[in-house]
């Protein structure tokens, strides 16, 4: 339930959520996406015949320019160098 409050799938009946000090109360899971809050399921392999690099990578796409520069921009998205310190910062080199 505090996690549906917080993520803007229920209306919490006392309180409020506040991101760095600004109100967030009600506001709806999209407006909340683009404020850098959101929520994933655990699966343990989303595109088991993807790398642990390439699911990074297109996690990351989401948040990443508009329509048409996944279009016609880098295949990557410029999310290889980030994908790479996460990979590294988790100590899954062995797996990337």
């Amino acid at each position: 339930t505090l996690f549906n409050c917080i993520l803007g799938q229920l209306t919490p009946s006392g309180g409020e959520v506040k991101l760095d000090g600004k109100l967030v109360t009600g506001l709806r899971p999209a407006e909340l996406n683009k404020l850098g809050v959101s929520r994933t399921f655990q699966l343990l392999q989303v595109f088991p015949k993807l790398s642990v690099r390439e699911n990074l990578i297109l996690a990351g796409q989401e948040h990443q320019g508009n329509m048409a520069s996944r279009l016609v921009g880098r295949s990557d998205a410029g999310l290889t160098e980030p994908a790479n310190q996460m990979i590294g910062f988790f100590k899954l080199d062995h797996l990337a």
